[in-house]
């Protein structure tokens, strides 16, 4: 049996596939869409929650919270563990984020060189007693 699309969509799925690279996969740049993500999809499952623990090594009560929404700060490892039970797949990418820009500093002018003005001024307050 096909799964249909929900009626009301996710805002954090939606999120999700807005910041993708590619067609089909999910971009999470808040932890938050990411957790609301994994909950949503336990709720749409026709998993129970105990075989989701069962799979994902990890407490049925456990799935619950999750699939509740009353967790608010899961490990990675359940988060993980419902995902690939649910049976998708999680790739990790390192990015390194560009560093801010600083603006370059105008270059200082060298010093100007004493004029004849001004040596004979110096001369002339050396000479002084």
């Amino acid at each position: 049996m096909q799964s249909r699309k929900p009626l009301i969509a996710d805002p954090a799925e939606d999120r999700g596939r807005l910041a993708a690279e590619r067609p089909g996969e999910l971009k999470f740049l808040d932890t938050s869409d990411y957790i609301k993500f994994v909950s949503g999809q336990l709720r749409r499952s026709s998993m129970k929650a105990k075989d989701v623990g069962v799979g994902g090594g990890m407490c049925t009560s456990t799935v619950s919270k999750m699939k509740a929404g009353e967790t608010r700060y899961p490990r990675f490892g359940t988060m993980f563990g419902i995902i690939a039970t649910l049976g998708m797949e999680v790739v990790i990418r390192g990015e390194l984020k560009a560093a801010p820009v600083q603006p370059v500093a105008p270059a200082k002018a060298p010093p100007k060189a004493p004029t004849a003005q001004t040596n004979a001024m110096l001369r002339s307050m050396a000479t002084k007693p």
